[in-house]
């Protein structure tokens, strides 16, 4: 009786060969991740689907970054409601920059919500999928969900770059202090990044016919190559499963098809017996707090480079507009007490050099009062008395952001960048640039650098502006 106090009523996955039910075990599938593989056409999004139904009868808040507009109809198998951002059947007031920036209105409210993001382009959907784990793991607290991304290879690839790599594998590491639980869908597992595929516990190998990646799903689940031989011959919907919260090995098994599952939330844990916020006050939280738009604190804990991001990276928000900029440079003076200088404001904002909407986003901030600027052209909030000049600066809001513009970069710029740093902030010649960089270009982008506001000279010899190379420490 106690084994089955820990499973949820009807929350039956899959059944195998001979009829035995394989149930998820919701309490210890929270903070474990799950890997989905199989060929095109092998049934990961109806395994996906059937488990995102019984979560949702769980009250088990989901999460799915939608790239294929074929989770939207969900919103039936949950009791309560879900919110869908994004795409044609998006919520009118509810955007991608307001959902994230309001992410622990969602979470305080144990909403679900799907982030349709089939319409934007790899990168921008990356960006959608970066901002959002960010927001997560930046959370106080545990928060039990669901997170479900499809085709992983895309946010989480193992070679080559992709703005949400850096997040997915953060949530892959260290999501289970705060409940996070990634699903995730792919149709090799050796595209997907070792980082986020070492942390999975729970595997679902689906038809495959590449001897390569049955040798690699052979060594997954700790089984000899011929015994995954099997992988070849499964239809659409069967699986090789193993995992401790679908009840151990199962060596083939039909996932069942989807159906909106019973609501009971007793047998699971003490967060989930919580009864979710009606979606339509999730929405007024969203909206009510929509101008507050401080990110939440960054923790003590290290996080990955891309934590803060600029309004410009959000699919529909742009800092070709004023408005755009405004956002970003009441951030970066809240992080600086003692302001900083209108050049160094401008690099940090990402603007380039006599760019109208940033220039008329501080003529604005200033004639409304809420920004000031002093003889020195340093700017900083018009509030801020002279004690807080003196305050601490959050250098980890500031730093972040260098570095997210410095990821920005071209190839070339960076490595001069890099070079500088190697060197402490010293100062560097253009022959000893060419040695560290050991590029072709080195000089165009030393000057580029020199143009946009990086960098000072003074003859032939170069360096970190002095209010940007304390930054960088």
């Amino acid at each position: 009786m106690k084994a089955d106090a820990q499973i949820v009523p009807d929350s039956t996955l899959a059944t195998t060969a001979d009829g035995q039910k394989i149930e998820v075990d919701f309490r210890q599938l929270i903070g474990q991740h799950s890997a989905c593989i199989a060929q095109s056409g092998g049934g990961k999004s109806v395994l996906m689907r059937k488990a995102l139904e019984l979560a949702l009868a769980s009250a088990l808040p989901v999460v799915v970054f939608d790239v294929a507009s074929e989770f939207l109809d969900l919103s039936k198998a949950s009791p309560n409601g879900m919110l869908i951002v994004g795409g044609e059947h998006g919520h009118p007031e509810v955007t991608y920059k307001t959902a994230i920036r309001q992410i622990e209105s969602i979470a305080n409210g144990r909403a679900s919500v799907i982030f349709d993001i089939s319409t934007l382009s790899n990168s921008e959907g990356s960006t959608v999928v970066r901002e959002v784990l960010n927001g997560l793991m930046r959370l106080p607290g545990a928060h039990p969900m669901l997170v479900v991304l499809d085709e992983v290879h895309r946010f989480a690839p193992e070679r080559g770059t992709s703005p949400s790599k850096d997040s997915v594998a953060w949530v892959a590491k260290e999501g289970r202090k705060k409940g996070y639980s990634l699903l995730m869908a792919t149709q090799r597992l050796p595209d997907v990044a070792k980082a986020v595929v070492s942390q999975t516990r729970n595997k679902f190998f689906g038809r495959s016919t590449d001897s390569k990646d049955i040798d690699r799903a052979a060594k997954e689940l700790g089984r000899s190559a011929r015994e995954l031989a099997c992988l070849a011959s499964l239809e659409a919907g069967e699986f090789v499963i193993q995992g401790a919260a679908f009840g151990g090995y199962h060596p083939k098994a039909r996932i069942l098809a989807p159906m909106t599952g019973r609501l009971d939330n007793t047998h699971v844990t003490e967060k989930l017996s919580v009864p979710p916020v009606p979606i339509d006050r999730v929405v007024d939280d969203i909206l009510a707090n929509g101008s507050n738009n401080k990110l939440p604190p960054a923790p003590d804990e290290p996080q990955p480079r891309a934590c803060i991001t600029a309004p410009d990276l959000y699919a529909e928000a742009s800092t070709s507009d004023a408005a755009g900029y405004e956002d970003l440079v009441l951030q970066l003076l809240q992080a600086s007490p003692g302001g900083l200088s209108s050049k160094l404001l401008a690099l940090l904002c990402g603007a380039t050099p006599r760019d109208r909407a940033h220039d008329t986003a501080i003529l604005q901030l200033i004639e409304r009062g809420i920004i000031a600027k002093d003889r020195t052209d340093r700017l900083r909030l018009a509030d801020a008395d002279a004690s807080s000049s003196s305050g601490a600066r959050n250098t980890v809001f500031l730093q972040h952001q260098l570095d997210r513009l410095i990821r920005q970069l071209p190839t070339v710029e960076r490595r001069v960048i890099r070079a500088f740093q190697a060197t402490g902030g010293g100062s560097l010649q253009l022959n000893e640039l060419r040695d560290l960089t050991r590029m072709s270009r080195f000089r165009s982008a030393t000057l580029q650098l020199h143009r946009r506001g990086w960098l000072v000279k003074r003859k032939d010899v170069y360096r970190f502006r002095p209010d940007l190379a304390k930054l960088l420490g």
